[in-house]
């Protein structure tokens, strides 16, 4: 996955989205304090983010890791939270075709999520 811009985040709803393909996803309290910080801090709408200290360069994914630690979460917890709520939504299949993930994970992740995504041949047009 590549890095985030700004222009990708957006206030809507009371609250701060992610935008990554056509579906926003409503960042979490923790997050989004963080995600607004850099907002607040960057002018340009196609910058990085979470700019790194070298120019044109994203920050290091290890300090972002240090800057959610007090927040109460890390990297890992989120992309866990992020597949689980994908899982719900989108049929495992996909999913492990887009992550490359075992098919079997996301399975899983969706009987978790209660997702009913697991007949997604059936949805195919014929």
């Amino acid at each position: 996955m590549s890095p985030l811009r700004r222009r990708q985040l957006r206030d809507e709803n009371d609250g701060l989205d992610l935008h990554i393909g056509d579906r926003p996803l409503a960042l979490p309290a923790p997050v989004a304090t963080l995600a607004r910080e850099q907002l607040d801090l960057r002018p340009d709408d196609d910058a990085w983010l979470f700019p790194g200290r070298l120019p044109g360069q994203p920050l290091d994914p290890q300090y972002l890791a240090l800057r959610l630690r007090p927040l109460g979460t890390s990297i890992s917890a989120l992309q866990n939270t992020a597949r689980f709520r994908l899982a719900g939504a989108v049929p495992a299949k996909v999913l492990a075709d887009i992550l490359d993930f075992s098919v079997a994970t996301f399975e899983n992740y969706a009987r978790l999520a209660d997702g009913t995504r697991g007949d997604y041949p059936a949805l195919r047009t014929r």
